[in-house]
């Protein structure tokens, strides 16, 4: 099992890093089983989106993630404690940073989607620093 997971590693790495110079979006639509408790929600849903990020801006070769300068980043979070500390921590990275909350989605549910924007290349980062 091992090795082909390896392998699929490498056909991965090689199509999204060096042919393709990664994504032009990515798009978490992850969400937990939830258990009513508003804040316990928030608190997976925030840890799933993390996720989200970190294979986004940090994973893979050089550690700038799979999302390419310029791309997007979507993802679905329950509203609560964290989530607006969560974008203004997002705000650095994108051109834009906002909140979608579909039509289809019932009045008294939490689901939003937090978007990035044109992400900010990494070298551009670090000369603002």
């Amino acid at each position: 099992m091992g090795s082909r997971v390896t392998r699929t590693g490498r056909v991965l790495e090689d199509v999204f890093f060096k042919k393709a110079k990664g994504m032009d979006v990515v798009l978490s639509d992850m969400c937990h089983f939830t258990h009513g408790n508003k804040m316990m929600d928030s608190y997976k849903s925030l840890e799933l989106a993390q996720t989200a990020v970190d294979i986004a801006m940090s994973a893979g070769p050089g550690s700038n993630g799979i999302l390419r300068p310029g791309g997007s980043l979507i993802m679905k979070l329950l509203q609560g404690p964290g989530t607006m500390e969560f974008a203004a921590d997002m705000r650095p990275y994108f051109k834009k940073v906002a909140w979608q909350r579909p039509k289809a989605t019932r009045s008294e549910s939490k689901e939003v989607y937090l978007i990035g924007l044109k992400r900010h290349s990494p070298s551009d980062l670090s000369a603002s620093a």
